[in-house]
């Protein structure tokens, strides 16, 4: 990515976060120059982007201002933590439009028509890319999808050559493939607790030697809606068990390493890609494309287009094709990595504050289970109803929902609710958390 676009971006953001309200005279071009490392030219090269979005403006011989205001609409919105899916606009729209552009003319000759599996040159950068992640595979192992819920789909509709039907989540879980499951009340579906220390061991042991389990649809790291990642010893453990009574892993890596987790492995990795079945998406790293993958086990992929080709007509399970020349394009221009560093920076200066915050809370009153990633539970007192915490803290315009729809059956449900860091910044979480703790608390006493 160029310098320039770096500059502009980190400005554009600062401004929409208002860390630098209307009229706030900004760094000037030498003192920017100086902090990454760059040409004056390069600066004045960013700041030109910034007046084109009308982000800045110029007054003659003193320098740059913001020239951005919320509008009342958006001020009124509120404080949204009930979701997870971060704005377009937080990421740099000129460079999508220059990635759209180069894809449109790059892939211009590609046929629509390119198979379940996806386009074979995006497929074969994005396999290099996964070595990034320890995830190392060929390149016809991996299916661009949709998305992670229509792989569940397929997943939960295919015969395995274990000849095992039944189905096993963790609880809580992603509540879109709960819902996935629920939709098809022919499935023999069990659950798993798991909480801030991780999986009881014994109990999946259990339910792998005494139930015909073909998947177990887990997602090990950046958890949602906990915000924890299991540490490797239960990975390991996970692994072996699995591969023990022929259990297929389906580890759903949404948010790849946009979040940085130190030494972390996954599933797949610890397996070898035995038994395991790995899930990614880039929804929440390029909010502006709809595209993951699945990568399967040789095995497994004729009953994977079987099902796949029988089902298609009802369901779409391979995204665009200006999507996937999109991916490309990022991928080769390294933007998806750049992307990723910029998530990671923002989302260890939230969680430092947050955790900062946090520590000072009453853990019988409200217990704060996670720090990395977007997503956090927070346990209530059993004896406060969530939906009346719902309701104030909507009073106070920030928005949260219950964790009851991460729960496959309702008896489990904790008195949880969700929060979510996707849509607010660092002075949004000074703000807010206090608050949060504030309304809880009141109707503890």
């Amino acid at each position: 990515m160029e310098k320039y676009l770096v500059i502009s971006h980190d400005i554009a953001k600062k401004i929409r976060d208002e860390q630098y309200a209307v009229g706030t005279k900004l760094p000037s071009i030498n003192e920017l120059a100086q902090q990454y490392a760059c040409s004056r030219g390069t600066v004045i090269r960013a700041y030109r982007q910034l007046l084109e979005q009308n982000l800045v403006h110029v007054r003659h011989k003193s320098g740059y201002y913001s020239s951005y205001s919320p509008t009342i609409e958006e001020k009124a919105t509120g404080y949204h933590l009930e979701s997870g899916n971060p704005t377009v606009g937080s990421f740099h729209l000129p460079f999508a439009k220059q990635s759209l552009a180069l894809a449109l003319d790059h892939y211009q000759l590609e046929s629509l028509d390119v198979g379940a599996n996806g386009v074979s040159s995006v497929i074969a950068a994005l396999t290099t890319s996964l070595e990034d992640v320890a995830v190392y595979t060929e390149a016809d192992h991996v299916f661009l999808t949709m998305g992670i819920q229509q792989t569940v789909h397929a997943l939960c509709k295919m015969t395995f050559p274990s000849g095992h039907h039944a189905i096993l989540i963790e609880e809580p879980t992603y509540r879109f493939v709960i819902e996935a499951l629920q939709a098809q009340p022919d499935l023999t579906i069990y659950t798993i607790k798991r909480d801030e220390n991780g999986i009881d061991l014994t109990e999946l042991e259990r339910l792998f030697k005494e139930k015909s389990i073909k998947f177990f649809y887990l997602v090990p790291r950046n958890h949602n809606p906990l915000g924890t990642t299991l540490s490797l010893k239960q990975r390991k453990k996970i692994v072996a068990l699995a591969q023990k009574y022929q259990v297929y892993l389906a580890e759903d890596d949404y948010f790849l390493d946009a979040y940085k987790t130190a030494n972390y492995t996954p599933l797949y990795y610890l397996a070898a890609g035995k038994n395991c079945i790995y899930l990614g998406s880039f929804t929440k790293i390029l909010p502006y494309l709809r595209i993951g993958f699945t990568i399967l086990p040789p095995e497994l992929q004729a009953y994977y287009m079987d099902t796949v080709n029988e089902i298609m007509h009802l369901h779409y399970y391979t995204p665009p094709l200006i999507s996937q020349s999109m991916l490309g394009v990022l991928i080769y221009n390294q933007f998806l990595d750049k992307s990723k560093q910029m998530i990671d920076q923002d989302l260890k200066k939230k969680l430092k504050k947050i955790k900062s915050l946090t520590k000072k809370w009453d853990p019988n009153i409200a217990f704060y289970t996670g720090y990395e990633g977007y997503y956090a539970t927070i346990r209530i007192h059993p004896l406060i109803p969530v939906t009346t915490i719902i309701k104030a803290l909507a009073y106070k315009q920030i928005y949260v929902v219950s964790n009851q729809c991460n729960f496959f059956d309702s008896t489990h449900f904790d008195n949880s609710i969700r929060v979510s860091l996707a849509k607010i910044s660092v002075s949004d979480i000074e703000i807010v958390y206090p608050e949060l703790y504030a309304t809880i608390a009141s109707f503890a006493k």
